[in-house]
């Protein structure tokens, strides 16, 4: 009599074997997969309509994960848990070779984007659809689409009921526009601009923030909230921000920080004189995210983040 889990067999009186394919299978069936995006192939997990990157390493551990807690002691045919995980130990470099590996299901990752009238923020416990005009509040298994998990906020949100008053950011917003009412409506326009994902190569921008007041020599004057807005925008949307003194476009793993589902990208005090030309092709086209020890991947301008300095 054999015993036949869902990706070992063990045999009376004989062998514990693996079943390769079984193995596959099962990695399929939580979520593994082989995902195609940007012309490029990750290796993913997929759950919930949430993507996240993975590696190897994860994988075995969650099949060790998975073998300790939800399997019996006893397997069957004379064999033990502790049997099975010796044979996943010992084999290990055959069970998760990357060339098997790749019979994993393939995935065309078809991400939920913002539309030209809504955009969505995610956070922990839902997603929030904002319109012009209302906050919509849904489950996760409600999107048409993937995200990745770079892009949940690392917080719950609840709908507040009926009207809230002016909010810290907001009050924030118009003091730093030196409570001047059309400049605080240009502050608002850009911060929108910023936090809305979607792209119309026709208005490809980039936005930024100067002192109200220069010095004579050319030098902006720090203190007037520049930094502020820019972290404050990326507790909304997932965001890199980057120290401008030391940034170079030029330099090999630039933007080595960026990944997929980096919505929005900033310079953060940028150097005097910066030469805004070199940015062009990025914000038109594309970028070529290099990162150390790792392929590079190239994300196209309908799935790059927005541009700030």
């Amino acid at each position: 009599m054999a015993d036949k889990g869902e990706f070992y067999v063990a045999i009376a009186n004989g062998q514990l074997v693996i079943h390769h394919a079984g193995l596959v299978d099962f990695l399929g069936s939580h979520g593994f997969a082989m995902g195609k995006y940007n012309n490029n192939t990750h290796l993913i997990r997929i759950e919930n309509n949430v993507i996240r990157e993975t590696t190897v390493q994860e994988i075995i551990q969650f099949v060790n994960s998975y073998v300790i807690n939800f399997l019996p002691d006893k397997l069957g045919g004379g064999h033990t848990r502790n049997d099975l995980r010796n044979l996943l130990v010992r084999g290990s470099r055959t069970y998760f070779d990357k060339v098997k590996l790749d019979f994993l299901p393939v995935v065309d990752i078809a991400v939920n984007r913002d539309s030209k009238d809504s955009a969505f923020v995610y956070f922990e416990n839902c997603f929030a659809k904002v319109t012009a005009t209302d906050v919509s509040v849904y489950e996760y298994s409600e999107l048409s689409g993937l995200i990745w998990a770079k892009q949940i906020n690392a917080r719950r949100f609840t709908k507040p009921d009926g009207e809230t008053g002016v909010s810290v950011i907001e009050q924030f917003l118009f003091n730093v526009c030196n409570k001047n009412e059309a400049r605080f409506r240009s502050l608002k326009s850009l911060v929108g601009y910023l936090l809305h994902s979607y792209k119309d190569l026709s208005l490809a921008k980039v936005i930024v923030l100067v002192d109200e007041e220069i010095g004579e020599l050319g030098d902006a004057n720090g203190g007037t909230g520049k930094s502020i807005i820019a972290k404050a925008i990326i507790q909304m949307k997932s965001g890199v921000l980057l120290p401008g003194k030391n940034f170079d476009i030029d330099k090999a793993f630039a933007f080595q920080r960026v990944e997929h589902g980096t919505d929005i990208i900033v310079i953060d005090d940028a150097r005097r004189n910066e030469k805004f030309e070199r940015f062009y092709n990025i914000i038109t086209e594309g970028i070529t995210v290099e990162r150390k020890h790792r392929g590079e991947f190239f994300i196209p301008f309908r799935g790059f983040a927005r541009f700030g300095v």
